[in-house]
């Protein structure tokens, strides 16, 4: 008989990230994720070929003309731990540094690679046919800091 074992852990990820925010110039900032992932072993087949992992981020973004702080839901993809790729969806608030004036975004990002991550964001709003984007890398480092189950199955 063979037995598999299966542990769900949350999982904490800080990372800082540099970009060019296109008509603006260089970026900074940082963002924290907290997120579940299944870990497993031995590993499936399944899961050395993809599976999903979410996520709840939280993040700013400095560039020379504005302040962003976001907040969005994220998920993606690996393939034997090494990211593959991924998106997130949220919101966020831009503060234009000159006036100190801020307005609320929708935010929708995209990233693939290991690490760093390759990135691009877009802040919007379809109302006004205002958009932001931004193009950078983000070093982020995954630390499963709490197991939440352990289940383990026996093959007959």
């Amino acid at each position: 008989m063979a037995s598999e074992e299966r542990n769900t852990a949350i999982y904490l990820s800080p990372g800082i990230s540099v970009g060019y925010t296109f008509g603006q110039g260089f970026n900074w900032g940082g963002q924290i994720s907290l997120g579940l992932v299944k870990l497993e072993e031995p590993l499936s087949v399944l899961s050395k070929i993809f599976f999903p992992v979410p996520s709840l981020s939280l993040g700013f973004r400095n560039s020379k003309r504005h302040k962003i702080k976001f907040i969005d839901f994220q998920v993606y993809t690996a393939e034997n731990g090494v990211i593959n790729g991924g998106a997130g969806a949220g919101l966020a608030k831009i503060t234009k540094k000159s006036s100190g004036y801020s307005q609320r975004y929708s935010h929708i990002k995209l990233y693939m690679g290991a690490l760093p991550l390759a990135q691009l964001d877009f802040f919007f709003q379809l109302r006004s046919k205002s958009m932001i984007t931004s193009l950078g890398a983000t070093g982020v480092l995954p630390i499963p800091v709490y197991a939440i189950s352990k289940e383990t199955t026996e093959d007959p």
